[in-house]
């Protein structure tokens, strides 16, 4: 099993630094990581990081691209207003271009030596992930990304293997058998599996209050879809227990209490990705066997946070030998942000 961490390289999302290669390659072996896994967007940057150190790529279609895929002109000019808005957006005003945004991404990721592409399969408005009144069922979304991802899998070579995410709205969110299964014999592409995001799929259940109940309702779900190693080839593995603060906020927006300017901060404690701390967590790793386990936070990679966050998490997937002699090594500080 290789360990990885997430990184992205869009340009206008890291500070001076970040694209120098000096600071990276410590951080790896501090760690004992096999590499990273990159993050790409419309904006990434060509060249960094050096393919020595990248072992999977992220694509980023966009979380709200169903009504565009069927081009229902009304239902997008009633969200973006005009046709210059709507190509602003998706890159062009038909199925093609915005299919040719999504082949750059993947020639970046064999570009930068990736061996693996993760495709997340979802789809939410900007406002369903306040309401979390959804307009459109997995169903729906799961079969309008077969047809998506089978536009692409001509530009993914063999041996490289194709891994879905799963998301807390609709899409894959691992609630019933049926609708995984309609993703893999869907997809036309010989080297498959599930990126199992552990987040995602706690954010799906409001009423976890630890993070051994959340191990146990991630092995549930894992055992009643019947989902093991064969399907499951990739853990993105993060803690989100955010279910009684979303549970709050519903009522506030049902009551109309929740102001606009709050809104981003809403979505991100959505999604917490915080470090799974609990030797338990390890239930999940056995029963898995990933071939990559990717510890995925959100890219803070000059704060000391964030290195934090990657220790503690490792620390949880010790065996107990392991762990005695962890805590009785001295504790190494972060090396300091790099200078402009």
């Amino acid at each position: 099993m290789k360990q990885l961490i997430s990184l992205s390289n869009c340009s206008g999302r890291h500070e001076p630094g970040y694209a120098r290669s000096d600071w990276l390659q410590p951080l790896l072996a501090r760690h004992r990581l096999d590499g990273i896994e990159i993050q790409l967007g419309t904006a990434w940057q060509a060249g960094w990081p050096s393919p020595q150190w990248v072992y999977g790529a992220a694509l980023a279609p966009g979380e709200c691209w169903l009504d565009f895929w069927r081009q229902d002109q009304q239902a997008l000019l009633s969200r973006f207003g005009s046709e210059e808005n709507i190509k602003a957006y998706y890159g062009g005003l038909t199925r093609d271009e915005w299919l040719e945004g999504c082949r750059q991404q993947i020639n970046a990721a064999r570009a930068a030596g990736a061996r693996y592409l993760v495709f997340p399969v979802g789809e939410v408005k900007p406002w369903e992930a306040y309401t979390w009144q959804f307009g459109t069922t997995d169903e729906e979304v799961v079969t309008a990304a077969v047809e998506v991802i089978n536009e692409l899998v001509a530009c993914i070579p063999d041996d490289m293997a194709l891994l879905f995410e799963n998301q807390w709205f609709p899409g894959l969110r691992l609630q019933d058998k049926p609708t995984v299964l309609r993703l893999i014999r869907g997809v036309r592409h010989p080297n498959i599996g599930i990126m199992l995001n552990t987040g995602h799929l706690l954010n799906t259940n409001h009423h976890l209050k630890t993070e051994v109940e959340g191990v146990e309702y991630i092995l549930a779900v894992l055992r009643k879809l019947r989902l093991y190693r064969e399907d499951i080839r990739g853990l993105r593995l993060n803690c989100s227990l955010s279910g009684e603060y979303v549970l709050r906020r519903q009522r506030q927006i049902a009551g109309g209490n929740l102001r606009a300017e709050e809104w981003p901060e809403y979505r991100l404690r959505i999604d917490e990705q915080q470090p799974f701390r609990v030797p338990a967590v390890k239930r999940i790793v056995y029963e898995v066997r990933p071939e990559v386990l990717v510890h995925h936070f959100r890219s803070e990679p000059f704060n000391d946070n964030w290195e934090r966050k990657i220790r503690r998490q490792q620390e949880a997937l010790l065996r107990p030998a392991e762990r005695r002699r962890q805590l009785n090594k001295p504790v190494r500080t972060v090396n300091k942000k790099p200078e402009r």
